[in-house]
């Protein structure tokens, strides 16, 4: 029983530590300004005081601001910290999914066309992980639930891989150019990932939407 509390207790810090770092505070002001940082003073009903990136810190009265919300930090390319392995938020995705499901007609020469989907399942949809091909993100953005990305690979054996607290999800496959291939993910204790025929994964990515890739 103690062991499973330690665990509990671990499992709940991380949690909190890998929000921490994928949110970031956003100050709406009455002037049309927007401030992103982290708030590091609060007075009740007086004022706020928050550090920006570049360490600039500025003070607000409340009567300034129109609201104060908290939101994904965007993703900075080659900044490794700033892409966490998976973050964790119900109802995160919604912004991230686009245009209902289409059938990508042609690949670019010499690719294989790869459909990596996440059908809904209550169970382990606040968490959002990473999905990369051979230790390279395939998309800027996570696989959210009810998502799907498309990745364009060449011919190999490429190893599909993903991140949450510390465990390991992976799946290889051998790619031929000309090819497609759908991949469905889920989360139980770590993600998981299958190789699906085509028709029992159209089942459930005709239900999906595409992830927008953000840079």
């Amino acid at each position: 029983m103690k062991s499973f509390l330690i665990l509990i207790t671990f499992i709940s810090i991380s949690i909190f530590a890998v929000a921490q770092q994928s949110y970031q505070d956003v100050v709406y002001l009455k002037n049309g300004s927007i401030i992103r940082g982290v708030i590091i003073e609060q007075i009740p009903n007086k004022s706020i005081k928050i550090e920006t990136a570049d360490k600039s810190v500025f003070v607000y009265q409340i009567d300034e601001i129109e609201k104060m919300t908290k939101e994904a930090r965007p993703y900075e390319p080659g900044n490794t910290a700033s892409k966490p392995n998976y973050i964790i938020g119900i109802g995160t995705g919604k912004d991230y999914l686009t245009t209902a499901y289409q059938e990508v007609k042609e690949a670019p020469p010499e690719k294989a066309i790869i459909y990596i989907y996440r059908p809904y399942k209550y169970s382990g949809s606040a968490v959002h992980f990473l999905v990369k091909a051979n230790g390279i993100p395939v998309n800027n953005s996570y696989l959210y639930v009810r998502g799907y990305m498309v990745f364009f690979a060449d011919t190999g054996i490429i190893s599909f891989t993903a991140f949450y607290l510390g465990m390991p999800g992976e799946l290889s496959v051998k790619v031929v150019a000309g090819q497609s291939y759908y991949i469905e993910g889920s989360l139980g204790m770590r993600p998981n990932f299958k190789l699906r025929d085509k028709q029992d994964a159209l089942e459930k990515i005709k239900k999906c939407k595409l992830i927008a890739n953000y840079q």
